[in-house]
């Protein structure tokens, strides 16, 4: 199924949120196996958004804000913080196929977890 990078990003932070270890061992697998697939997603994201944040601009953007404030900076630099915050947003709107592993609901313990957040995971 196809998942934008922003929703998958989501899903590993619910994932990587909650503490699983009182449950059952058929639920601390399939989360931790779910967070397994989502990690080079996770990965390859955070390398893709340093790289835009690495140009030479942003030192100076940053040593601004310090300086003076966001404001003045942000109108220093207007034209490369919206173009940063457009490739950001295309990155995260890119979509990708990912295959969530899951298992029935009667196999899982969520007891005590807000359930609706690991829909994706929850087989029928």
């Amino acid at each position: 199924m196809k998942y934008t990078i922003n929703y998958l990003l989501n899903a590993y932070s619910v994932l990587t949120a909650e503490d699983i270890k009182a449950h059952n061992p058929v639920t601390i697998y399939l989360v931790g196996r779910n967070v397994r697939k989502l990690e080079p997603i996770v990965k390859k994201f955070e390398e893709d958004r340093a790289a835009i944040l690495k140009d030479s601009w942003v030192t100076e953007y940053n040593e601004l804000i310090e300086k003076e404030s966001k404001e003045v900076a942000d109108e220093k630099f207007k034209v490369q913080v919206e173009e940063v915050e457009k490739e950001i947003k295309e990155l995260l709107e890119k979509e990708v196929d990912f295959t969530f592993y899951t298992r029935k609901i009667d196999d899982v313990s969520f007891v005590g977890m807000d359930v609706v957040k690991f829909m994706d995971i929850i087989g029928e």
